[in-house]
């Protein structure tokens, strides 16, 4: 009897560190969004104040943001920047990026003022839908893979 009790304990530990696993990675992701939303404001306060070309503004730009990313290169360019995130983002903000590369040094200083804002504001807007999204989606994740470790161990008693 205490074989099986043990047995059903260690299921349902084992959900509960399945589920920490899937919550870690909804971390990571919108940890990522952040910052390459932080990217993208130092992109914009580089243009405004310094008119810094963008390679040198991935030159000055702290390696950590870079990294964290998901950037294991230092680019020069935004485009070749969005080519080497890894893992890829997904498809939305995949688009967002690469239209804010298209953008980005092919306009007068005040267009790529505005471009940056707005593509700021776009990713914001993302960023504070997915945090509500995360909330949830972390929630899910560890009832289902409790409640489904749970149910394991209940069937094999």
């Amino acid at each position: 009897m205490s074989y099986e009790i043990f047995g059903a304990a260690a299921l349902i530990f084992g959900g509960f560190i399945l589920g920490r696993g899937m919550n870690e990675a909804e971390d990571k992701k919108a940890s990522r969004l952040e910052s390459l939303l932080a990217l993208m404001r130092f992109f914009r306060v580089q243009i405004d104040c310094y008119c810094t070309p963008v390679g040198e503004i991935f030159k000055r730009c702290d390696k950590s943001i870079l990294s964290s990313c998901g950037c294991g290169i230092e680019p020069r360019s935004f485009y070749e920047f969005s080519q080497s995130l890894s893992p890829p983002p997904d498809r939305e903000i995949s688009a967002l990026l690469e239209s804010f590369a298209a953008e980005l040094g092919a306009s007068y200083r005040e267009e790529q003022l505005k471009s940056c804002d707005y593509h700021i504001a776009k990713l914001s807007g993302i960023c504070e839908r997915e945090r509500g999204e995360t909330v949830k989606r972390k929630k899910l994740n560890m009832t289902v893979c409790l409640c489904a470790s749970a149910a394991v161990a209940v069937f094999l008693l």
